[in-house]
């Protein structure tokens, strides 16, 4: 008897021999297809239209225009240099100038007040008030007189009359001398600052003389000869009368002046005196 059941597929075997074909499909797979480029160029930018062409001249344009600046600031440093050492000599030369005019002006007011000064000067020699008589006090006038262009001013004035036993000639006399002279000149110098000082602390005990004028002064010392003096040393030179004086006076300036006379009296004249070898100045 038959069957009437279907029949029964049979199991199917999967074929395995695609396998690695499909491994290997699953393995290297296929490369991307690269794009070609086109072959006609895309549309240009807004961009590319309004601001690449002025890039370019820029690029174009720049390494000039940087020399060119460059090349202006280098002679712009160099015109500011010559400009300081311009005007650095321009002040030197200011400055020079200036002191030329200073020490021109400075010159020209010395030379002024040199030419104005006053100047006392000895106008009439020394003389004898009196006759030479033995054991007679004798007294020595001398008369100075302005020869400058502005007046004298405080004047202080100191006069003396010495007698003095000269050493004989040779280098210990003239020593001898020398120490005499200075030492009474360097006590005019103390008694005339004295009297300057006295006549500071009175400011109306003041003597002027203006241009032109004289001015008399006498020595108040108390000096004799005897008879036998006077017939023989002061005949001989053995005894010498000197007439010693220092005048010191200010001028409208300001100025410190001084006068120095020194005369020397020996003989049988009376009326001849003798100019020193010292001390005759006009300072």
């Amino acid at each position: 008897m038959e069957s009437t059941e279907p029949p029964k597929d049979k199991p199917t075997t999967q074929d395995t021999s695609d396998k690695p074909d499909a491994e290997a499909t699953k393995s290297n797979p296929m490369p991307p297809v690269a794009h070609r480029p086109s072959e006609s160029e895309p549309p240009k930018t807004h961009y590319d239209i309004t601001c690449r062409p002025e890039k370019d001249w820029w690029e174009k344009w720049k390494p000039l225009v940087e020399t060119v600046g460059v090349v202006l600031l280098g002679i712009y440093t160099i015109c500011t240099v010559y400009m300081y050492y311009a005007n650095r000599d321009a002040a030197n030369a200011a400055e020079s100038a200036a002191n030329t005019a200073s020490i021109s002006l400075a010159q020209s007011q010395a030379a002024f007040k040199v030419e104005q000064r006053p100047y006392l000067v000895v106008d009439v020699a020394p003389q004898f008030t009196d006759p030479l008589i033995p054991g007679r006090t004798l007294h020595v006038n001398i008369t100075y007189k302005n020869i400058g262009r502005s007046p004298a001013n405080r004047i202080v004035d100191n006069f003396h009359l010495i007698k003095f036993h000269p050493p004989r000639k040779g280098a210990k006399g003239d020593k001898r001398f020398r120490v005499f002279i200075n030492s009474v000149f360097a006590s005019l110098n103390k008694e005339n600052s004295a009297g300057r000082e006295e006549r500071r602390a009175y400011a109306s005990a003041e003597q002027d003389v203006a241009p032109n004028q004289p001015l008399f002064t006498s020595t108040l010392d108390e000096i004799a000869l005897s008879a036998d003096e006077l017939k023989g040393p002061i005949v001989t030179g053995e005894i010498t009368l000197y007439c010693v004086g220092l005048m010191t006076y200010t001028d409208s300036f300001g100025g410190d002046y001084k006068t120095g006379s020194c005369y020397a009296f020996w003989g049988s004249d009376p009326k001849t005196w003798h100019v020193c070898d010292f001390y005759n100045i006009i300072r």
